[in-house]
């Protein structure tokens, strides 16, 4: 894509896909965010379109396995399979990261939170999925009054049992 759509704004870039704040497309939500795949110049063609195309499904298997087992994502509100995009409710709250480094936020909620970190882990590792990335910048804190524990960004995320693979996101 040579460039977004009118309306959106691009809040991240990695090495897989861009990350946009757009116009809500579910009636009621202001906000939606999309996360698109893109082409990669410097691969063969063909093997492109098969790395990407893997990839991105299993990054929507793995968010559906992660809601199925009781794992706060972001809704998923579309998936575009042609276009390689995600289009998913936008949370609004903050980071692990930044929730953690407040001075202001009191210890006994810190250690919730982080009891709640260790609880939701066990839930995508008890359904067999590694999320592959879990850093306190992928998941978020909604801002709402049970403050729940939402994570994101399953783009490296992968199914096994392994006692070993499950280390990688401790």
């Amino acid at each position: 894509m040579s460039g977004a759509p009118p309306g959106w704004t691009l809040l991240a870039q990695g090495a897989e896909a861009r990350v946009y704040l757009a116009p809500g497309v579910v009636p009621g939500d202001a906000l939606s965010i999309v996360k698109e795949r893109f082409e990669k110049k410097y691969r063969h063609p063909e093997l492109d379109s098969k790395l990407t195309k893997q990839r991105f499904n299993g990054e929507v298997r793995a968010m559906v396995k992660a809601a199925r087992a009781g794992v706060d994502i972001p809704r998923l509100d579309f998936v575009d399979r042609n276009l390689k995009r995600i289009v998913m409710e936008y949370v609004h709250g903050r980071t692990m990261k930044a929730f953690f480094d407040d001075p202001i936020v009191e210890r006994t909620e810190k250690l919730r939170l982080a009891r709640l970190m260790g609880s939701t882990v066990a839930k995508l590792h008890e359904a067999g999925l590694i999320h592959g990335d879990l850093t306190t910048s992928n998941m978020l804190i909604r801002q709402n009054a049970t403050n729940e524990l939402t994570v994101i960004d399953f783009g490296l995320a992968f199914f096994s049992k392994s006692a070993e693979d499950m280390g990688v996101d401790l």
